[in-house]
């Protein structure tokens, strides 16, 4: 069952945000897979990927068993799955998104995004201008590794599930690429 934080629950759900700084179309988000959670990737035709953070200046009160806060009134889950309880009643809690970092790879458009399974502050991405571009989110200056991985539009990308340092890309050359 979903719960909406805010609006009409069957008619006109609120976002719980609206993030827009960037200038063009968005072409590909991914949520923090690991114990980040809180993080997010926005990839743009404005050639930059945005480092979106969630912040909440509420503090959680423990859980008391079967679901129930210290008041003993029951936990609601949030639309994201990250707990921000809401109750009918009180002020909403102050949830804020805030553009941590931009990274601006210096290429055309920014196709595809993908958080490293292995490495927590580690990402890659693929531009139209063929290009693989890793940065790690610490050193938001100059990426880690930058690729000419193909010769058209680079289209998508993703890490090997169990071999840490092994991306495979996808583009417009009709081709595959594995790299390691």
């Amino acid at each position: 069952e979903m719960s909406f934080l805010s609006g009409d629950k069957t008619q006109n759900p609120l976002p719980e945000a609206v993030l827009s700084q960037h200038s063009r179309a968005v072409n590909r988000l991914a949520w923090h897979p690991g114990k980040k959670s809180h993080l997010m990737l926005t990839a743009s035709q404005d050639a930059t990927v945005k480092l979106w953070e969630r912040r909440s200046s509420f503090r959680e009160e423990s859980t008391g068993s079967k679901g129930r806060n210290s008041r003993g009134n029951p936990k609601m889950k949030s639309w994201f799955g990250l707990h921000a309880p809401f109750q009918q009643g009180q002020a909403d809690q102050s949830i804020a998104w805030h553009c941590r970092a931009t990274f601006k790879p210096k290429s055309e458009a920014v196709r595809d995004i993908q958080w490293s399974p292995f490495h927590e502050d580690v990402f890659a991405m693929v531009t139209d201008s063929g290009s693989l571009i890793v940065y790690n989110i610490c050193v938001v200056a100059r990426p880690w590794v930058k690729i000419a991985a193909h010769s058209g539009e680079a289209t998508t990308v993703d890490w090997h599930p169990t071999h840490p340092y092994v991306i495979a890309t996808g583009g417009s050359d009709r081709t595959v690429k594995i790299w390691d």
